[in-house]
């Protein structure tokens, strides 16, 4: 009955249909949602394992930027389903870009997380780009990472107004105070 209410029941319709908009929109607001409770799980486990060694945390965090990575994928198909959109999607690409300059979280995306063997023709990283790109991962540009994505998602919440009640609300209360609150 969920589906049914949020446009995303059924098969994905053409960019050119009427309801492209409505499924898109609902359809990435749940994938930001789900993401969103990932990345929740995954700082929780760097919480309750405070004696965890820092290759424990910085794989959970690998797996955190997978997770900022998804939701960055999400705003951009956002984009296509309104002007309203694409402007929320563009200051968060435009921010994301700033903070990647600094802690080049594409590349541990890229080359540690999610395509770790060739690239370019060569083996993926030498030993000393590991341990650089390793050096990124850490609670202070997670939280970076992570404040900006919770901004942008509570700016999704007059255009999807529903959706956002039902993925980000519990009882009126938000329960995403803070994506970062665990770190």
């Amino acid at each position: 009955m969920f589906g049914a209410q949020t446009h995303i029941w059924g098969d994905q319709p053409k960019e050119s249909d009427p309801g492209f908009a409505d499924f898109i929109r609902s359809k990435e607001m749940q994938n930001i949602a789900i993401c969103a409770e990932d990345i929740e799980h995954l700082a929780a486990l760097i919480k309750i394992l405070p004696q965890a060694s820092d290759y424990t945390n910085k794989l959970i965090g690998k797996y955190i930027i997978l997770e900022i990575n998804n939701i960055s994928s999400c705003f951009q198909s956002l984009a296509r389903a309104s002007e309203d959109f694409r402007n929320i999607n563009t200051s968060l690409q435009k921010q994301l870009k700033k903070l990647d300059k600094k802690h080049r979280f594409t590349d541990v995306r890229n080359k540690m997380a999610a395509h770790k063997h060739h690239r370019g023709g060569r083996l993926n990283l030498t030993m000393s780009e590991q341990i650089d790109l390793c050096r990124a991962i850490c609670s202070d540009s997670l939280n970076g990472y992570l404040d900006i994505i919770q901004q942008h998602i509570v700016k999704l919440a007059p255009l999807a107004p529903f959706e956002y009640k039902q993925m980000f609300l519990v009882n009126g209360e938000e329960i995403r105070e803070g994506l970062h609150s665990f770190l």
